[in-house]
């Protein structure tokens, strides 16, 4: 035997422990898992009201910093004609409407999976927690965007399709950093690692957690199918197609989570069955390439302010924001 297929044998065999780990660590610690910070419950439950007033909305939003600002950054950016820029939260929410503060809630909910209790993510793959922010993001606003494009509407399913389709590989960051915080494994897990890891294990974990917290069946469909190679062309999956589509051009931009590690030609395989399925010509994909370049931008934009908001630690957490988060998931 060679030295390479040696060291293959050895990797081969650290994966598998790995993989025994966290299969062992989610069948016994059930718990064990991010969940939705309080104000974003609250303003969730508050958006499902009837006849909700524009002021408790905006009560709620000013209790959590960086959902107001991310608010305020989207109702400023392109994606929402922002060309007079919004100084209030009262303004950000009538530009915005109700149904995307939501979206945008949602997204700041999926931000918390990178930063509760878990601050050895930060350490072990910063780099990953960063792409995985941008490509969420990008993938959720670009996949909405071509709803929008082919007349199909349903924006919010397709915005959070396109945010939650990989949910299992957070799953997985959130198990090795807590793991490696609590001493239960000495391995150093290297991306090459984290990638057979994700490839192995995400779907199942993201599927079976989100059907566990309720979450809509059309985006559970899309974690469960987002890598299948023969999807097929029929109606029940047009969600998923799009949101492959909508991937594709992320990772073409160079905004794909470990996108080294991927077989390209697999990848664009799924992309052109997806793309060939919703009948989306060159003409038009060019088109949607140009508008989804100005999403990026966008993403990139938000990410830089809220770190900057975070270096400059302007606002204070409040006392309600501290309080122990309910472990619930929202429609």
């Amino acid at each position: 035997m060679g030295s390479s297929d040696f060291q293959k044998e050895i990797e081969q065999l650290i994966i598998n422990q790995l993989i025994d780990y966290l299969t062992v660590h989610f069948r016994e610690n059930p718990n064990d898992l991010p969940y939705f910070p309080p104000v974003i419950i609250e303003l969730i439950e508050a958006l499902q009201e009837e006849n909700v007033s524009m002021n408790k909305v905006e009560s709620i939003v000013q209790k959590d910093s960086t959902l107001a600002l991310q608010l305020l950054s989207a109702s400023n950016s392109v994606l929402y004609n922002g060309l007079e820029e919004q100084h209030s939260i009262q303004g950000a929410l009538v530009r915005l409407g109700f149904q995307e503060t939501h979206n945008i809630a949602m997204h700041v909910a999926f931000q918390t999976f990178f930063h509760k209790k878990a601050s050895m993510i930060h350490k072990m793959f910063q780099r990953v927690r960063e792409e995985f922010f941008d490509y969420t993001l990008l993938t959720a606003y670009g996949s909405r965007l071509l709803g929008q494009v082919l007349n199909l509407g349903y924006g919010e399913i397709l915005f959070l399709g396109g945010l939650f389709h990989d949910i299992g590989k957070i799953l997985i960051l959130h198990a090795l950093a807590s793991g490696k915080a609590y001493e239960k494994f000495q391995i150093e897990v290297s991306e090459s690692y984290l990638f057979h890891l994700f490839e192995e294990l995400h779907v199942d974990l993201g599927v079976e957690f989100l059907s566990k917290n309720r979450i809509a069946k059309p985006i559970i469909q899309i974690a469960s199918e987002h890598h299948e190679t023969n999807l097929l062309s029929e109606s029940s999956n047009i969600f998923t197609h799009i949101i492959r589509v909508a991937s594709f051009i992320a990772y073409e931009l160079h905004f794909y989570p470990l996108a080294k590690f991927y077989d390209a030609e697999q990848l664009e395989k799924e992309y052109l069955v997806s793309r060939t399925a919703l009948k989306i010509d060159s003409r038009a994909i060019s088109e949607y390439r140009r508008e989804f370049m100005k999403i990026a931008l966008h993403v990139l934009d938000v990410r830089t302010r809220l770190e900057q908001e975070a270096e400059k630690k302007v606002i204070e957490p409040t006392a309600s924001s501290e309080k122990p988060a309910k472990k619930t998931w929202v429609k």
